[in-house]
């Protein structure tokens, strides 16, 4: 699936440095603020950014007299907020793909490519198991991953898949087990659930098995199941064969397989990065 949209789909953090004012940066000359665009979406919360002049040659690896520009000064466009406060869609291929910067920071002064800029964010949609139980009604799960649940202003809406009991809640805050930690296993602060989860945890009889929580848009969802079902067919399984409407016409296990594969990728290229 990341092969087909050429970029991560879980949570990454990038770093990303461009010259500008040009193609990729661009100033609007009415109100003086500036648009980067970024290689890789949905962007889910900006970190750092900075700026500096490129007339100069790199020291110890570093760019001198970078001016810093707070991340709470940059903003992404289309932020793509809904009532429900979550930062990412559940059923399309949408999501922030630029940066917005304020007036002051990028210029027309010297000429064009004469600035670089540099933005570290987050992006990917966030996706963990529960490795917890936890009951009706409770307001908090335990998982394997808290990676961009929560920006520090909004959270992420989930789907709980946990059949017959497959749920959708909107994290509210996050907590590492690791104090100070933006990854790894920790504590979601959601909003109250509908019914009981229960993972499948130190059975000596048997794997240990998560519930999952996907924020991933459910056309993702459904394209790696097509995978699966390509793969597995290939590997050895075989598609039931059944008599065609058509004369003369049945479907073969390795057509079967690829039919499955080509579905997939058709939804994946509604995700494929655009931005190389």
């Amino acid at each position: 699936m990341e092969q087909e949209a050429q970029q991560g789909l879980r949570p990454t953090t990038a770093v990303e440095q461009e010259f500008g004012p040009d193609r990729l940066v661009t100033i609007d000359r009415h109100n003086g603020w500036a648009r980067m665009q970024l290689t890789r979406w949905p962007v889910i919360a900006i970190l750092a950014g900075s700026v500096a002049s490129a007339w100069q040659r790199p020291v110890n690896g570093g760019l001198q007299n970078a001016i810093t520009i707070p991340a709470g000064a940059m903003m992404t466009q289309h932020l793509l907020l809904p009532d429900t406060g979550s930062i990412n869609t559940m059923s399309a291929d949408q999501g922030p793909t630029a940066v917005l910067i304020p007036p002051g920071y990028a210029t027309w002064i010297s000429q064009r490519n004469s600035l670089i800029f540099t933005v570290t964010y987050m992006n990917g949609w966030p996706i963990a198991g529960i490795d917890v139980p936890c009951s009706a009604g409770a307001t908090s799960i335990h998982v394997d991953d808290i990676s961009a649940w929560w920006n520090g202003f909004a959270g992420a809406r989930g789907r709980i898949y946990d059949p017959p009991y497959t749920e959708a809640v909107i994290c509210t805050g996050s907590a590492a087990d690791i104090y100070g930690a933006t990854s790894g296993p920790g504590v979601l602060s959601v909003t109250p659930l509908q019914f009981a989860h229960t993972p499948i945890i130190g059975q000596s009889d048997q794997p240990n098995q998560t519930v999952l929580f996907s924020a991933m848009p459910r056309a993702l969802i459904e394209a790696g199941i097509y995978y699966a079902i390509h793969y597995g067919m290939i590997r050895g399984a075989t598609g039931a064969v059944v008599q065609s409407a058509r004369p003369n016409v049945a479907s073969d296990g390795l057509g079967a397989a690829q039919s499955w594969y080509d579905r997939a990728t058709k939804i994946m290229g509604k995700f494929a990065r655009a931005v190389a």
